[in-house]
C-alpha cells in the first residue's frame, strides 16, 4: 500500500496518524512525506519514502538512476524547517483551520451551496446547485464574479459537478468569493 502523507501535518479534527500505524501489517506500507503543506515548500521538491528497508533500497536504486537530488538549499531549508522552531507552522495551521472553519460555517448558511467539513490539507469540495458542467461553472464564476476554483472533474468523474476552493487566502479574499458564489446562486 501507498500512502501519500503529504497533508498529514494539516489535520484539523484529532492527532494526526498515518495509515501505516492504522494497519495491522504496518510492514506493507510505503509512505510518502514532504515539507511541501506543513512548511509551505511547494515547489523545493524535498520528501521522503518510509518503508521496509529492503523495499527502500530497491527504491533508491531507482530513484538514484533516474532523478536528481534536490538542491542543497532546498535540503538545508527542510532540515532547518524540521529541526528549527515550529511555532510559524503552528501559527500558519491555525490560521488555516480559522479559515476552514469560516469557510465551512459559511457553505451552511448559503442555499444552493454544500461540502463536508474537510478534516485535513486547506481545499473544500463544493456542491454548488448551479446548471452546467465543474468547468461550465467554474467559467462562470469566473467571468461574472471574479471567483477562481478548481472544476471539480479534474479530480475524476465523481469531481463533476463539484468545485475545489482553496482556503490558503486571507479571510478576506475568502468572505469575497463565498458573497460571490452565494449572489451567483441567488440569481439562478
Amino acid at each position: 500500500m501507498l500512502a501519500d502523507e503529504v497533508y498529514l501535518g494539516l489535520t484539523y479534527d484529532g492527532d494526526p496518524t498515518g495509515i501505516a500505524a492504522l494497519t495491522g501489517h504496518p510492514e506493507h506500507v510505503l509512505t510518502i512525506g514532504s515539507c511541501s503543506k506543513t512548511y509551505a515548500m511547494t515547489g523545493w521538491r524535498v520528501g521522503w519514502l518510509g518503508g521496509p528497508q529492503a523495499v527502500i533500497d530497491e527504491v533508491t536504486k531507482i530513484h538514484e538512476s533516474t532523478t536528481a537530488c534536490a538542491g542543497s538549499v532546498a535540503q538545508h531549508a527542510a532540515i532547518a524547517a524540521l529541526t528549527g522552531p515550529q511555532a510559524p507552522v503552528e501559527e500558519m495551521y491555525d490560521a488555516f483551520a480559522e479559515r476552514r472553519d469560516y469557510v465551512a460555517e459559511r457553505i451552511d448558511a448559503i442555499d444552493g451551496l454544500s461540502a463536508p467539513t474537510p478534516d485535513g490539507a486547506f481545499y473544500a469540495f463544493l456542491d454548488v446547485d448551479l446548471p452546467g458542467s465543474s468547468l461550465d461553472i467554474a467559467k462562470r464564476l469566473l467571468r461574472e464574479r471574479d471567483v477562481v476554483l478548481a472544476p471539480g472533474d479534474g479530480f475524476g468523474e465523481a469531481g463533476e459537478g463539484k468545485l475545489r476552493l482553496s482556503f490558503a487566502n486571507s479571510l478576506d479574499q475568502l468572505e469575497r468569493g463565498l458573497d460571490g458564489i452565494e449572489a451567483a446562486l441567488r440569481e439562478a
